[in-house]
């Protein structure tokens, strides 16, 4: 199939899209594969941020490829995917539609100290790399914080995935909120929003709105 007929297919074929999404939560599976031969004892299969980096990897190579964006520098968004969280080894992850402003005052701080915590030689590309991020003025800084806005959906559908929903759970409203804004401009991913928002009010993953 010819990268034309799967973007039209993905316009216009929701069952298509819910494969592909298969296909790549397939690739997922390494966030299950424990190393060292152990294993991980958890009733709900978590997700750590680590994981969530690498999954943001799978998806930076499939989107670049299916968005049109043949300018990107798939360089840089590999290093803008790797850096983009690192605040959170100090701060732990705050699901994003419960973030305040003091939240964000800590991250900031929580930047600078992960920073100076880390090897002099990366320092310099790790700031830069942030800095990019944060300001959103370049394509691939934009794309990266799409496909941040995305990712959860292809870590949400499933029955796993459902169970870790409802403990933090949201409103369709919330839900599309932190997505819609970063995705609009990127014509595949948001088909792949609006394929599985369906699916997930049909499954019951939304709180009512009050």
């Amino acid at each position: 199939m010819t990268i034309e007929e799967i973007r039209g297919k993905i316009l216009t074929d929701d069952e298509f899209v819910l494969a592909e999404l298969g296909k790549v939560q397939y690739l997922y599976g390494l966030q299950r594969v424990i190393r060292s031969d152990l294993t991980r004892t958890e009733d709900i299969n978590t997700e750590s941020v680590a994981d969530h980096i690498y999954a943001l990897g799978v998806l930076a190579e499939y989107f670049a490829r299916i968005e049109d964006v043949p300018a990107i520098d798939l360089e840089k968004v590999r290093a803008m995917i790797t850096w983009h969280d690192i605040d959170e080894i100090e701060t732990g992850d705050t699901v994003g539609f419960h973030k305040t402003s003091e939240h964000h005052c800590a991250e900031a701080d929580a930047i600078e100290k992960a920073i100076a915590s880390s090897p002099a030689i990366l320092q310099e590309s790790m700031t830069s790399t942030i800095k990019e991020y944060k300001e959103q003025k370049t394509l691939e800084a934009r794309f990266v914080k799409a496909l941040d806005k995305i990712e959860p959906i292809f870590y949400f559908l499933n029955p796993n995935g459902k169970r870790v929903f409802e403990v933090s759970p949201a409103t369709k409203e919330q839900h599309c909120r932190i997505k819609e804004p970063y995705i609009k401009d990127f014509p595949y991913m948001s088909r792949f929003h609006y394929v599985t928002l369906k699916i997930f009010e049909e499954r019951g993953y939304f709180l009512s709105a009050k």
